[in-house]
């Protein structure tokens, strides 16, 4: 895996925490693909990629839907 493949997967991770800690709760905005970039220091590619990332896989008991606002899963 090449050094963005890593770092796209790790900052997924840290915004998966943050949904599953409460700190973007159901409802809530994830950051923007700018937002991300920016917060991260990251090219907006690396950025989008954590957002598909987020979309296509479910955090816990929630789901990012496009949008990227999170949603409880029922």
């Amino acid at each position: 895996m090449d050094q963005s493949g890593a770092l796209y997967l790790a900052i997924a991770d840290q915004l998966r925490q943050q949904i599953v800690n409460g700190e973007l709760a159901p409802g809530a905005a994830l950051p923007s693909q700018t937002e991300i970039a920016r917060q991260f220091g990251v090219s907006d590619g690396v950025a989008r990629k954590v957002i598909r990332t987020l979309v296509v896989i479910p955090v816990d008991r929630y789901q990012v839907i496009y949008g990227t606002a999170i949603d409880e899963i029922p």
